[in-house]
């Protein structure tokens, strides 16, 4: 995988790394009907935060919608089976020993955000490497929804990514903290973690 090899070096240093070379513009189209289709069948859901019993709805943190993929539909278990071939390059790569893959599509209406937080939980580290993938169709300066990168626990904007149509953006779970600023456009994505785990899949308790 080119791209990925091309990115390792900024992994590894930064902890974080982009690639619009990523997914062809037929890959992300397709990716997006299924997208779309989660939709159709009413899949979406408000997100949460937290694990377990501190599982709750707090639109203050975050308001967007998800929808996890599942193996057992189709459509879900091809975009499954090719970050499946992303983790295991990972894996030979950096000498990490990622066993499983969780996935969900995300909507950020207009309106929507997401606070500053990690991704990896403090009661259970096994969220190695986070993936986010840009599928909406367009984007331009003044839509917002951007990724911002920012230094430690603080308010501090290390680096600002936008949520260009295609890009790939991949970076530690427990290392990077970050936002998703207001969005003013129907923003689309897929996001996800490589996770130690071997668990069989199911739908997680947690969306932080």
């Amino acid at each position: 995988m080119v791209w990925l090899e091309c990115l390792l070096d900024h992994l590894s240093v930064s902890g974080i790394c982009y690639s619009d070379t990523a997914l062809s513009a037929t890959t992300r189209s397709d990716w997006l009907e299924v997208l779309k289709s989660h939709q159709t069948d009413g899949l979406f859901k408000l997100a949460a935060i937290g694990r377990k019993s501190t599982l709750q709805n707090e639109a203050k943190i975050r308001n967007d919608q998800i929808s996890w993929l599942e193996p057992h539909r189709s459509l879900d278990s091809k975009i499954l089976n090719e970050l499946h071939n992303w983790r295991i390059y990972l894996n030979q790569a950096l000498f990490l020993s990622m066993q499983r893959t969780e996935a969900h599509f995300a909507r950020y209406e207009s309106g929507h955000f997401y606070k500053r937080h990690k991704d990896q939980h403090e009661s259970k580290a096994s969220r190695i490497l986070t993936f986010v993938v840009y599928l909406h169709d367009k984007w331009e300066n003044g839509d917002g929804g951007e990724l911002v990168i920012n230094v430690g626990d603080t308010n501090q904007v290390n680096q600002i990514i936008e949520p260009l149509p295609g890009r790939v953006v991949i970076f530690k779970s427990d290392e990077i903290w970050h936002e998703v600023r207001k969005s003013n456009f129907a923003r689309s994505s897929l996001t996800g973690w490589f996770r130690y785990d071997s668990d069989a899949f199911t739908p997680p308790d947690s969306t932080i």
